[in-house]
């Protein structure tokens, strides 16, 4: 069966067994002792917003054995820093020591007190910081009260001494260290050295003027290397020592992105005249051999296969399979698997390849025995094995039950206590720092996997999936892959003719189930949108939106989702891999990749996705399919098959 035809029949389902909507998630919240002190609480948000500030202390008062009263408090002096004194501040940061809520607040009053030059208060309030800011205004405040100040010295050096320009809260501190002639020449060359290092040229030109002329002359020397590499190799006469040789280290590299060829060629000249380490060495070689295989020159393949082990990084070995799997040299895959480190040999990937490899030459005996082995994983890779000799899918499913004993435990942890409420009153966010915190913990494993089932429970599927992960509790698939909102994926997913299990595995890949999820980018919610393709999307369906709150709605993302889920697929005429593939890298480089790498079987042109984080998630969906078909049919022999082997990406290939 075809992957384009995959997925599209199903057994009926029961509305009673998998409608499950968010609401109904907290229904078990309405019998228990706090349903009015959630009221109170939200009631008393709204005065505190409303600035109404006796009503708020009379509502805070009211809820004083209530789990998470102190957010009152915390938002009161939040929101405050200008009027409310040290004293009351430090009162909550000393009572309230232990939660997460606490660190957020004191770094913005530890900035309110640095300020307004407060610098004995800012003492007392402070504990060690990871931010340069903050450590240095503790050391200024030390100057300031006259603190211990012979200690100053060596902190101040450790926040000065890096290769980039430190903020500018710390300058009080470093002219301090000018005064009392504590940087030293060695000091200022290191940092100069490190500057360098990480082409902070602005930085390095002001720390060369206290250097001499030497310096300005190697940092103009480094400033034309990464301008015009080329050029700067073409004739090199530089000293032999130990700055000289990372310049040339940099260069050869930095050349080597857009020409390998030439950078070899360089490269092989002056490795002679300048004694670079062993590590310099195997650094280049291996960038030479991987940027080679990127621009597809034919020398690739020799300077791959020269390499010694000690070159053969993750980097490099993943280049070396695509190259040979590009070429199809499967004798030349064979040949390179004894060279592999032990670990790699034991690794998916590998054993998968060397079977194919076996498969392609004729070896079937070989290759099945592989197959067979593999095909016993739950894993991309595994699925695929048990296509290839017809045996069944391995979903090795666990069932694990929350104990009361477990139950009473994990109720009793303020943590978890804490989450629970804030979850209930839709603080979503406080309440995952919460629960992040109550699980940092915990060390026993079955406590962990049982807080993860606890979430799941709660309908709080992202949590019950990290928890099952951090416990190493991999085969509960009813909490790492779990079904909600049903309804909402039934019906939009057969609204547009789509596989369920597709729907669910993106979901799944994409967010977790987090239904506020926001990436650095600005994907939002469960389907990861970005405002633009969800705008586009609404508008192509007549779908109102009112801004990031509609598409971050379960039900409008779902909808949403699955329209551009559609739309990719009427753009790639079906084919379920390329509308994997441009749902996360984009549908340019989905038509790139078809391009270049169309012609070739359905598993190697996975292999062959350039970008690691895209081919790793069309493996990804590509495996959670066959375990959501499963969690949805209850039925492991009704599971469709995925048969990559039997797809074709293009269909005008000779």
């Amino acid at each position: 069966m075809l992957f384009n035809k995959l997925f599209t029949r199903y057994l009926p389902l029961s509305a009673a067994i998998f409608s499950v909507s968010f609401t109904s998630h907290f229904a078990w919240a309405n019998n228990d002792n706090w349903l009015s002190e959630r009221w109170t609480f939200q009631e008393a948000q709204q005065a505190l917003r409303d600035n109404q500030l006796e009503k708020f202390n009379q509502l805070e008062n009211q809820l004083k054995d209530y789990p998470i009263q102190h957010y009152l408090r915390y938002f009161y002096l939040r929101d405050r820093l200008e009027t409310i004194s040290p004293e009351e501040m430090q009162d909550f940061l000393t009572r309230y020591a232990d939660s997460p809520i606490t660190e957020i607040l004191r770094r913005s009053w530890l900035q309110h007190l640095a300020k307004k030059a407060d610098w004995q208060n800012y003492l007392k309030a402070y504990i060690p910081q990871n931010s340069p800011a903050l450590s240095c205004h503790y050391l200024h405040a030390r100057l300031e009260t006259k603190t211990d100040v012979s200690g100053i010295i060596e902190p101040a050096l450790a926040l000065w001494l890096i290769g980039q320009s430190q903020v500018s809260e710390c300058d009080p501190v470093f002219n301090y260290l000018n005064q009392q002639k504590a940087i030293t020449t060695e000091h200022r060359q290191r940092r100069f050295e490190l500057a360098l290092a990480e082409n902070e040229f602005k930085l390095a030109a002001w720390l060369a003027k206290s250097l001499g002329a030497s310096q300005q002359k190697l940092l103009s020397e480094w400033q034309a290397m990464q301008k015009s590499p080329a050029e700067q190799l073409a004739v090199v006469n530089f000293p032999d020592n130990a700055l000289y040789r990372q310049l040339l280290v940099d260069g050869i590299k930095r050349l080597a992105r857009t020409q390998a060829g030439a950078a070899y060629s360089h490269w092989q000249m002056i490795r002679k005249k300048y004694a670079f380490s062993p590590q310099q060495v195997a650094e280049i070689n291996a960038e030479l051999a991987v940027r080679a295989a990127w621009q597809e020159l034919s020398e690739a393949e020799q300077w791959l296969n020269q390499l010694s082990s000690d070159e053969r990084e993750e980097r490099v070995l993943r280049t070396h399979l695509q190259w040979l799997l590009r070429s199809q040299n499967w004798s030349g895959l064979l040949q390179l698997f004894p060279q592999l480190p032990k670990s790699a040999q034991e690794e998916a990937v590998w054993r998968y390849w060397q079977a194919r490899s076996h498969e392609a030459l004729g070896q079937l005996e070989l290759a099945h025995s592989i197959y067979r082995d593999l095909a016993t994983e739950r894993s991309y890779y595994g699925f695929l094995s048990a296509d290839k000799v017809n045996l069944p899918y391995a979903f090795h499913e666990k069932v694990l039950t929350l104990t009361d004993e477990q139950q009473k435990t994990l109720l009793k942890t303020r943590g978890i206590i804490e989450a629970r409420e804030l979850l209930l009153i839709g603080m979503s966010a406080d309440a995952r720092r919460e629960w992040n915190a109550a699980m940092d913990q915990l060390n026993d494993p079955h406590l962990i996997a049982a807080a993860g089932l606890l979430a799941n429970q709660w309908g709080w599927h992202d949590r019950g999936i990290v928890a099952m992960a951090k416990a190493a509790y991999y085969d509960v698939l009813m909490v790492r892959f779990p079904t909600p909102y049903y309804d909402m994926v039934l019906t939009y997913a057969s609204g547009h003719d789509l596989p369920y299990a597709w729907v669910y595995a993106i979901m799944r890949q994409e967010s977790a189930f987090q239904t506020d999820a926001r990436s650095a980018a600005n994907a939002l919610g469960l389907m990861q949108l970005l405002p633009a393709t969800a705008n586009e999307v609404a508008k192509r369906h007549a779908i109102h939106l009112e801004g990031e709150s509609s598409i971050l709605n379960p039900d409008i993302n779902i909808q949403l989702g699955t329209g551009y889920l559609r739309h990719l697929l009427n753009r790639f005429d079906g084919s379920f891999i390329l509308s994997t593939v441009a749902y996360n890298a984009g549908p340019s480089r989905a038509i790139r990749w078809r391009e270049q790498f169309g012609c070739l079987a359905t598993d190697v042109f996975i292999e062959l996705i350039p970008f690691q984080e895209t081919r790793h998630y069309v493996q990804n969906i590509m495996a959670y399919q066959p375990i959501f078909e499963y969690r949805l049919l209850s039925n492991p022999s009704a599971v469709p098959r995925l048969n990559l082997h039997q797809i074709l990406i293009r269909t005008d290939c000779a």
